[in-house]
């Protein structure tokens, strides 16, 4: 709840600000806070030893489970996006009035810098965190994942003026788009662990379970171990970690050729905090609104998924 109340006191504050000074240093504060949270989570990571009691075939298996969870979720995001084009009334149905195409964004022309940035000090923390005394560092990434949502709310403002300043088709096209993602992205990701299950020794039910933290790797991991034991825990947090990296690298190359939006849907969850400096940077920041919808809708509904399917679970 209290991410919720520091993202709209950062949404109300740019309400009421004009100037566009103060929306830069916002997004320089959100990238900044976004690549210190990917090192700092590194380190956490290797300090923690959470995967102690996991087999390297689970670490395996974990590792195909988040590559179908970020595969599923593009995929059907994929043709979601692709119906609604074809349905619209208007070629130019999900453009902003006066900005870019949000579906074909000018590219940068380095799209992997970001990425290979934001990889590199992953490793360095992992690094750190095996070589150096541990340090307790959870304080320092809840403080600094408190400041970018609250950049990222001020930055929001913003984007929400060019949402609005659409015309009526376009918006609502693009609403429909908006409200429609993270479905998309939640039944893309369970068919495709479930899928994917059928040939894994957890099996269908289990592997869902593994990716329905939808990348929240902190609730998923505590979670499935609550109701289902340690073994698979460690399994299900070890899936939603990798996600993160294979969200990372599969950005650049699904922002291609008129479907910037995709860059939101790899990572579900983990789209409006860590992964969100890397999607930016590649798709540009009149997607940031999809990705905080996308994330802030995952993790309302993660906790829920979890729990329904383990119960439902033999």
């Amino acid at each position: 709840m209290i991410y919720y109340l520091i993202f709209f006191a950062g949404l109300l504050s740019g309400m009421r600000v004009c100037r566009p000074r103060f929306f830069e240093g916002a997004h320089w504060i959100m990238v900044g806070c976004g690549y210190l949270l990917i090192a700092l989570f590194g380190f956490q990571m290797a300090a923690s030893f959470l995967c102690g009691d996991s087999e390297w075939s689970d670490v395996a298996s974990a590792g195909v489970l988040a590559v179908a969870a970020a595969t599923g979720s593009v995929v059907f995001s994929f043709f979601l996006i692709v119906t609604v084009k074809k349905l619209s009334s208007r070629a130019e149905a999900m453009r902003p009035a006066d900005d870019r195409s949000v579906g074909s964004p000018t590219q940068p022309s380095h799209p992997w810098r970001p990425v290979c940035g934001s990889l590199a000090l992953l490793l360095g923390g992992l690094v750190s965190g095996l070589f150096l005394p541990v340090v307790p560092v959870a304080s320092a990434i809840k403080l600094f994942l408190l400041l970018m949502i609250l950049a990222v709310g001020f930055q929001s403002a913003q984007e929400l003026k060019t949402f609005s300043s659409r015309t009526s088709s376009s918006a609502g096209a693009a609403l429909f788009i908006l409200l429609a993602l993270p479905v998309a992205v939640m039944a893309g990701t369970l068919c495709f662990c479930g899928g994917s299950g059928l040939f894994l020794k957890f099996g269908w039910r289990d592997s869902m379970l593994c990716g329905a933290a939808m990348g929240w790797q902190t609730l998923g991991g505590p979670m499935v171990q609550e109701l289902r034991g340690r073994p698979l825990g460690n399994v299900a947090f070890l899936v939603n970690l990798f996600r993160d990296v294979v969200s990372l690298l599969m950005i650049p190359l699904v922002s291609r050729r008129g479907y910037a939006l995709l860059g939101v849907t790899a990572g579900g969850v983990s789209s409006m905090d860590i992964l969100l400096p890397g999607i930016l940077a590649v798709s540009g920041r009149q997607v940031l609104i999809y990705a905080m919808w996308v994330g802030a809708s995952c993790s309302f509904w993660a906790p829920l998924l979890i729990y329904l399917i383990a119960k439902g679970a033999p």
